[in-house]
């Protein structure tokens, strides 16, 4: 990739804009016999004194979230109490050791204006007083757009396109972006020639295959471009191991690929505190719950669900994926953002119909990585934490290259290895697989279909119970036994369809195969 290098502004640290300190909230107060009485604070000037520090009232929906507006544009969210903590680290850096006044106890200092501030902090840091932080301009972010994706460095921000990546200064930057999407290192294009260990990760789960990769890097391109007014799905990562028990294998690279998503849209994704980039622990994921993803903010790019339960309904995330996810903290009004969702899986999830599979698409983590060999033993490093600044490059230029290619290609569908067996063995049973492919059965299905004749369905799961009568004894149901028969015709390679039939013998199994 060629990178058209611009002249850049360094960003080396975030600072507040200088502060007005005429702007003055409070005043001495002294009784009789000048006697100190603590200090008067005036409410107006208090709030146009934060206002001078960037404190802010950000409005997204009906919920009212604060802000401080850093130098180059750059806005963090903050709570109540980070707006005290700031504050009070401010007043300690502009007074220092001045003397605020001369009382009959004796001089008055900073500590005694803190200490003043502290006995009212119900009163000045309520949410009624503090939304008077309304801002003075509007506040509008810097999106991803249809054609262009946008990650931001200390030296710059690279502005990708289908054709080029330009790494352009922040002077020309006429948005807000948030704090949590400014990444700690300078970017500087790598020499040619040599792939990043990401890369070749990618490779070995794609078993080196061209095809799957070249569609694992359109799936990293899409989830990491944010432009959310088009066709949107969730990516569902498994694993293509058959296991002979049917057990789930996991430790394939699918957590550190996430990782790896989170490494652009965050400066630390480890960091709780920093939510661009949001790991939900899929077991624990309660769709139910009004407060399911309250560990997003309102500057959330991806959310991953993390290893989700065995037979997830993906239809409760129907709405989340197209729509948006509704925010709703304990005791705070909810917001909707419209982050990308990626969901793990060490087992199959059931994705049937049009309306579901229009929402998801499915990649399978080829067999290179497992229990016994991860690829911290295979590179002989920690991905990211060993990483110097030269191989930190290599990987960015990787991302940024993926990136071009979904805006080139747009989302490419993988080709299959496993996944739809596994499907047929995690759905139904490994016993009734076998027992439907032998060949007196494929037979009978055969001789059938070719005559449009029914098979009689309690003929036929009576059968499958004399000739596995441990299931004589389990929950299953001819109903359940019907499911798998059409389960089987979906995800097995036979070809048939099934329906039924009411006929004079009874209820019949008719297969059939669609016309070319």
């Amino acid at each position: 990739m060629t990178l058209t290098v611009a002249k850049t502004s360094d960003l080396d640290k975030v600072e507040p804009e200088q502060l007005d300190t005429d702007t003055k909230f409070y005043r001495l107060k002294t009784g009789a016999g000048g006697v100190y009485a603590g200090f008067r604070i005036d409410k107006l000037k208090f709030i146009e004194y934060l206002y001078a520090m960037g404190f802010r009232r950000l409005d997204v929906d009906k919920a009212h979230i604060f802000i401080r507006v850093y130098n180059h544009r750059i806005v963090k969210e903050v709570t109540q109490t980070v707006i005290v903590d700031e504050l009070i680290e401010t007043l300690k850096a502009e007074i220092g050791d001045k003397v605020l006044g001369e009382t009959s106890g004796g001089n008055i200092y900073i500590d005694d204006l803190i200490s003043s501030i502290f006995n009212s902090l119900a009163s000045l840091f309520n949410v009624e007083l503090l939304y008077r932080l309304k801002p003075r301009e509007a506040i509008e972010f810097s999106i991803d757009e249809k054609d262009h994706k946008y990650i931001y460095f200390k030296n710059g921000f690279i502005d990708i396109t289908k054709d080029r990546a330009q790494l352009r200064e922040y002077s020309e930057l006429t948005k807000f972006i948030w704090e949590s999407e400014l990444l700690k290192r300078d970017y500087k294009e790598p020499k040619a020639g040599t792939p990043s260990y990401f890369e070749k990760f990618i490779n070995l789960i794609c078993n080196n295959d061209t095809k799957r990769t070249k569609s694992l890097r359109t799936i990293i391109g899409y989830n990491l471009h944010s432009f959310s007014n088009t066709k949107l799905r969730a990516t569902v990562l498994t694993d293509s191991r058959i296991s002979d028990d049917n057990e789930p294998n996991g430790r394939t690279g699918k957590t550190l690929f996430c990782k790896g998503l989170g490494q652009i849209l965050s400066p630390d994704p480890d960091n709780n505190a920093i939510s661009t980039f949001c790991e939900i622990n899929g077991k624990d994921f309660d769709p139910r719950n009004k407060n399911k993803y309250q560990q997003a903010s309102i500057d959330t790019r991806i959310i991953v669900l993390n290893d989700v339960r065995r037979n997830f309904d993906i239809e409760v995330l129907f709405n989340d994926i197209t729509e948006g996810v509704t925010v709703e903290r304990k005791n705070q009004h909810p917001f909707r953002i419209r982050p990308k969702i990626l969901l793990t899986t060490n087992k199959t999830i059931r994705i049937e119909g049009d309306s579901s599979k229009d929402r998801f698409i499915e990649f399978e983590f080829g067999e290179y990585f497992h229990k016994g060999h991860s690829p911290e033993q295979e590179f002989k490093h920690w991905f990211f934490r060993d990483w110097d600044s030269d191989e930190w490059n290599r990987f960015y230029d990787f991302m940024v290259r993926c990136v071009k290619e979904y805006l080139y290609a747009g989302l490419v569908e993988p080709q299959q290895i496993n996944l739809n067996t596994r499907k047929l063995r995690e759905g139904t049973s490994l016993e009734f697989v076998e027992w439907i492919e032998s060949h007196s059965i494929q037979r009978d299905i055969e001789i059938a279909a070719a005559g449009n004749n029914g098979i009689n369905k309690h003929t036929w799961f009576d059968q499958f119970l004399m000739d596995y009568p441990d299931f004589k004894n389990s929950k299953l149901t001819r109903a359940k036994f019907s499911r798998w028969v059409s389960y089987w015709c979906k995800y097995s390679s036979s070809g048939y369809s099934v329906k039924d039939k009411v006929s004079d013998e009874g209820r019949e199994y008719i297969f059939y195969k669609a016309k070319a």
